[in-house]
């Protein structure tokens, strides 16, 4: 990116509602070398100038997004003239990117939250399966715990359902063994 880009972004920083400055390290750093402003009252959230067309008539100015595991979510982006003042881009940017853009960084964020409490209780679920049959593994071999909803042991297959307290178990048992269980499953009391 050019110092034009650089200098127009670091004069529209600190007239967006927010806590927002031009962060050099990560221009410097970023692949595409795209132009980014960092919100400093959320630490990884970002906003990037990119040049929009040949010639570089205009940039497109968009929200960087909370990551997790590969995943990717399209972030709202608008397009602004080079040519207009910092005061009237901070004005463009605050109208037409930041509402949705803040609003959308907030659901990721909780999305991310909400996933990495089903990944810790997915693998504490794991574990206390683990000192029931201790040689349970993944089904498919070496495949990781977290992406895992189905596993194997000596007796048989169990398969965890990520979003509910259920548990499908498949065993191999004889005919003996089948039987005690069914008449110990018979004096359950439902808990639905």
């Amino acid at each position: 990116m050019t110092d034009r880009a650089q200098e127009i972004a670091a004069a529209v920083a600190p007239l967006l509602i927010g806590a927002w400055r031009f962060n050099r390290r990560a221009t410097e750093a970023h692949v595409w070398q795209h132009v980014v402003l960092s919100d400093d009252a959320a630490p990884g959230r970002g906003i990037e100038f990119k040049s929009y067309m040949q010639g570089g008539a205009r940039f497109e100015v968009s929200g960087q997004l909370p990551s997790q595991g590969g995943s990717w979510w399209r972030s709202p982006s608008i397009t602004v003239s080079q040519d207009r003042t910092p005061r009237a881009i901070a004005g463009d940017i605050n109208r037409r990117l930041l509402p949705g853009y803040l609003a959308l960084w907030e659901k990721r964020r909780a999305d991310i939250e909400r996933h990495l409490s089903e990944d810790a209780e997915h693998l504490q679920r794991y574990e206390l399966l683990r000192k029931a049959a201790p040689d349970l593994t993944t089904f498919y071999h070496n495949h990781p715990v977290l992406s895992s909803d189905s596993f194997r042991f000596s007796k048989g297959k169990v398969r965890m359902h990520r979003r509910y307290d259920r548990l499908t178990l498949e065993l191999s048992l004889s005919f003996a063994q089948v039987l005690q269980i069914l008449f110990f499953l018979q004096g359950l009391e439902d808990d639905q």
